[in-house]
């Protein structure tokens, strides 16, 4: 709305002056009252050392903006008395002086920098530095010119202080944001610094025209004032706000990294601009400002000192940083017993925040009575060697835990400032696996005496079980040999009935062929019981010459040679020995080109080919039977596959079993004996292969066997 006035508005004597300082009245009173509001805010993110120290800043920056604020006022009585603004100085002088003096005291008690003392020692010279050096080049390039072209020395005064002091509260300003901690008082700072830039450019503003003896102040002189009042309330308010919220984590992002190096520039850029600009004075005049030129050089050293602080505080930082990351409690107390510093990892184990600690007595942190310390003994009265031994340490909420304490004497170089230094090591864990142990070692000693009493117990039980375990297995040797005698005897007796069996039923076989093939013309009725006789007798003699293969093979007799076959071949010819077989046209052979050649022996492979077709001929009566050949990693694979009802998923594996057949009942319209499955097995094994049966997705029974491949055998 001012703003708008000064564009549109009448811009007539002394309307402009008055309205320009009667505007700026406002702002500055609701900038001090918000400013005291923050110092009288008792929120969470105002406790503390650290918090109260920034009340305290607002305090004294919310009475400086009010200072400031009367001092408009004083000068704004003025004008209905003398019709127009007084001459320079007036009573209004004085307080907006005040005022200065206020905010300066402010944006000195911001706590700022490091809490180490070297780091704040650090950022008290950067100001002085940077104030210094701000307010020299003032009167070097304003104030000195100025007077002496001027006549009245004192006007002069008063016209250039109030751009002087700006100028000097913007740099100190300026140092404190680039050293303020935490961030949250960064947007609040940068406020304050902009309302100082804006406070300077309308004061430089206004003194032009009162060196000229023109004691007015125009609409853009009373802009400034009022956005320099409007930037110190928003800045309270900002303040005000972040007291609720928790104050962020201090960063390593891009903001923190130009702070530093901005933070460590601008003393040393400062220095450098007054010295060059002293320089060149010197050769434009031929002589020096003494003035200057002093300040520069005392400048000059105590830039040399700061930068002397600056080593000593990294080295500081090294030895805190050792501090602050070990694991243990630590803490430093000064000879009166109180706390002057602690490590995160005591605060962390005890509760505490630091500000609750810091200056408060150490003896708070362990119970009463466990250090050598008698009422109103001071600590450094502990034994020039220090002490240690084991403490109860005390947490916030009431609680403790042991702690092996071990504090020692700082020597320093200067005497007077004595102090300990004390390390501390939880003894929780170690206490607790203490107890256990000693509780284990009981139960241990406990176990021990009764393990004793039942191994006395066990001992002559097992002396009994070993008498009888010894009679039972003298029982069982006996046992044994007489099954294997019996055994011996089973197989000499079916091999001697196999043999005795064989020649009558090969003489009994060849008779009924002879009378079949005899000239007669015999019965119908008869020759088929003869034919059916012949069937059941050469079944007999296969069943007799299975046994007998059996039994030389369980006896390590039957021979077995390992040869290169032509299984495909050997399959065409089990096909031609059943093409006079029922249900032989339904035999089909899948035997691609390029198949590896087999290794095994002839007459047992095709015993083992013709028992699994003739199983799939009796057992699927309907449906394709496919012999399929096929190559696998180092070895030839056989498959021969029906479309019968297929084998029970539990009977997969018992069916190569001797003597397992599927369907055991007296009313068997298949004939067997169990014998097949188990011989096959037992002669692929032995031919270095083996044979597994699964059920096929679309129906029927399918048996794979499969025999090292001629070129699997040339490499091994």
């Amino acid at each position: 709305l001012y703003a708008l006035w000064l564009v549109f508005g009448p811009g007539t004597e002394p309307w402009t002056s008055a309205l320009s300082q009667a505007a700026s009245l406002a702002p500055g009173v609701v900038a001090a009252a918000v400013a005291l509001q923050v110092w009288q805010q008792k929120a969470p993110g105002a406790a503390g050392r650290a918090g109260s120290r920034r009340r305290q800043a607002w305090m004294f920056i919310g009475l400086g903006v009010l200072l400031r604020a009367l001092g408009h006022a004083t000068g704004l009585a003025y004008l209905p008395a003398l019709g127009g603004p007084a001459t320079l100085p007036t009573l209004a002088d004085p307080l907006r002086v005040a005022g200065y003096a206020f905010v300066a005291f402010g944006l000195l008690s911001f706590p700022v920098g490091p809490p180490e003392r070297f780091g704040q020692l650090r950022v008290r010279l950067d100001m002085l530095v940077t104030a210094g050096a701000g307010a020299t080049l003032g009167w070097l390039v304003v104030i000195k010119p100025i007077l002496q072209a001027a006549a009245d020395p004192v006007l002069v005064f008063w016209a250039t202080l109030y751009p002087a002091l700006d100028l000097i509260l913007l740099l100190i300003g300026m140092t404190v944001l680039l050293s303020a901690r935490p961030a949250r008082v960064h947007q609040a700072l940068a406020l304050m610094a902009a309302g100082l830039a804006a406070f300077l450019v309308a004061d430089l503003a206004l003194t032009y025209p009162v060196l000229q003896g023109e004691f007015r102040i125009n609409g853009l002189v009373g802009l400034g004032w009022l956005a320099g009042f409007m930037a110190f309330a928003w800045a309270a308010l900002v303040q005000r706000r972040g007291w609720q919220q928790p104050a962020p984590p201090d960063g390593v992002g891009r903001w923190e990294r130009l702070r530093a190096s901005l933070q460590a520039l601008l003393p040393l850029a400062a220095t450098l601009v007054l010295s060059w600009y002293v320089l060149l004075d010197v050769r434009a005049r031929s002589a020096p400002d003494p003035l200057s030129a002093w300040v520069t050089v005392l400048l000059v050293v105590v830039l040399v000192a700061r930068q002397g602080v600056v080593a000593g505080e990294l080295e500081l930082r090294q030895y805190a940083l050792l501090v602050n990351s070990a694991a243990d409690p630590a803490f430093v107390s000064d000879a009166d017993g109180r706390l002057r510093l602690v490590n995160p990892a005591l605060l962390a184990a005890t509760g505490y925040a630091s500000d609750d600690l810091l200056g408060q007595p150490a003896a708070m942190l362990f119970a009463a009575g466990v250090l050598p310390l008698q009422p109103g003994q001071r600590l450094e009265s502990v034994h020039a060697g220090g002490w240690s031994g084991e403490v109860l340490w005390r947490r916030k909420n009431g609680g403790d835990f042991p702690a092996y304490l071990a504090m020692r004497p700082l020597i320093a170089d200067l005497p007077g400032r004595p102090a300990l230094a004390g390390t501390a090591h939880d003894l929780t864990e170690l206490k607790q696996t203490e107890a256990s142990l000693r509780a284990a070692y009981d139960e241990v000693a406990a176990a021990r005496l009764a393990l004793e009493g039942l191994n006395a117990q066990l001992e002559a039980k097992v002396d009994e079980k070993t008498f009888s375990l010894s009679q039972a297995y003298t029982r069982l040797a006996l046992q044994h040999e007489a099954l294997q005698t019996l055994d011996q005897l089973k197989s000499e007796f079916v091999s001697l009935v196999s043999h005795e069996l064989r020649a009558p039923l090969t003489n009994v076989s060849g008779g009924i062929e002879l009378v079949l093939a005899g000239p007669g013309e015999l019965p119908g009725r008869t020759r088929r019981s003869l034919q059916l006789v012949q069937t059941e007798i050469r079944r007999l003699t296969h069943l007799v010459e299975t046994i007998l293969d059996l039994s030389a093979l369980e006896a390590g007799r039957l021979r077995l040679d390992r040869e290169p076959v032509d299984m495909r071949g050997m399959a065409e010819a089990v096909f031609q020995q059943l093409e006079a077989r029922a249900g032989s046209d339904r035999l089909r052979l899948c035997w691609p080109d390029g198949l590896p050649v087999a290794i095994g022996d002839e007459r047992a492979l095709t015993s083992v080919l013709f028992h699994l077709i003739d199983n799939a001929l009796k057992y699927a009566p309907e449906g394709e039977v496919a012999v399929t050949g096929a190559a696998g990693p180092g070895r030839l694979e056989v498959s021969v596959r029906d479309h019968g009802p297929g084998i029970p998923q539990a009977l997969l594996e018992s069916v190569f079993d001797k003597f397992e057949r599927l369907n055991d009942s007296d009313d068997r319209s298949v004939y067997g004996y169990g014998l097949g499955l188990y011989m096959a097995r037992r002669v692929l094994t032995a031919l270095h292969g083996n044979i597994r049966a699964d059920n096929a997705p679309d129906g029927g029974a399918c048996f794979t066997f499969w025999l090292p491949s001629l070129e699997a055998d040339d490499g091994q």
